[in-house]
């Protein structure tokens, strides 16, 4: 296999929100339910002993990944970036930020993020989406706000953005960015599509923005993906994610059921799939 192999954990199919573009099939009418911290240990063993080229990022998906402190479970998110950080990888959350909306659900959050990051000396990337279907520009905006004004937040959370290649997932950002204006935070444009947001006693932060591309269609359906990885090929990041249903999808394109096979050969069957979709 050519290229990057990267790991995506969806550890649960519930989402707060039903978005209509949403290629995962989560939302709201699912159970409220999550990938075991066995589970998710064993995958992320699995992935380090692959004899491939691996992402140094391992993400925790969903869904939205959050579920855990809704549920009062405060240790299982902790817990799951531990064992990420353990096996000497990046962290990373993808979640549509709409908790940030809520004073007491954000600072319970940051705070044990943050945390976690001091206990395994491990900065946590939040990638959040910014795009024109998700309704949470207060959210990420009041999150950043957060990450911005403190200090020991800054250290120990890394923020990312993540849109389309559309009109509206940049006028999305835009809104996002006169956002944080009102909160007294300016935003200067960086490399690419980020931005620097500091604050005015200089503290500040860098915000990485990915804008997916090659949309071709939109739909609430598991086959209905938003893009397609054409081939894979050195230099790309390929993408292997497994769920709490014992899923596993590759460039979410081709899936196989794990059913207790170990991860090389799912990845094998996945492969062979992949390759011959392609064609």
């Amino acid at each position: 296999m050519y290229g990057i192999l990267a790991l995506s954990l969806k550890t649960t199919n519930w989402c707060n929100l039903n978005c209509s573009h949403c290629r995962e099939d989560s939302g709201r009418n699912v159970a409220r339910e999550y990938m075991s911290v066995d589970k998710i240990e064993d995958y992320i063993i699995q992935f380090q002993e692959l004899p491939l080229n691996l992402s140094n990022r391992i993400t925790i998906d969903g869904g939205e990944p959050m579920l855990p402190y809704f549920k009062k479970d405060e240790n299982y998110i902790p817990t799951a970036l531990t064992l990420i950080a353990k096996a000497g990888a990046i962290p990373v959350i993808k979640t549509n930020g709409t908790w940030g909306r809520t004073y007491t659900d954000r600072n319970l959050i940051l705070k044990s993020l943050a945390k976690n990051a001091n206990f395994t000396g491990r900065a946590i990337t939040l990638n959040m989406s910014v795009d024109e279907f998700h309704e949470n520009i207060s959210g990420v905006s009041n999150i950043i706000a957060d990450v911005v004004f403190s200090d020991y937040l800054r250290s120990a959370i890394h923020i990312e953005i993540s849109g389309f290649n559309t009109i509206g997932s940049i006028v999305a950002v835009a809104r996002l960015r006169s956002d944080l204006k009102e909160k007294e935070i300016t935003t200067i444009d960086s490399r690419n599509d980020d931005f620097v947001a500091y604050n005015n006693n200089g503290g500040g932060i860098h915000v990485s923005t990915n804008y997916l591309n090659d949309i071709y269609r939109l739909g609430r359906a598991q086959r209905n993906f938003l893009y397609t990885v054409k081939e894979i090929m050195p230099g790309c990041v390929n993408t292997i994610q497994l769920d709490n249903e014992d899923n596993a999808v590759l460039n979410h394109t081709v899936r196989e059921q794990v059913n207790n096979r170990d991860l090389a050969s799912v990845l094998d069957c996945l492969i062979t799939s992949f390759n011959r979709k392609q064609k």
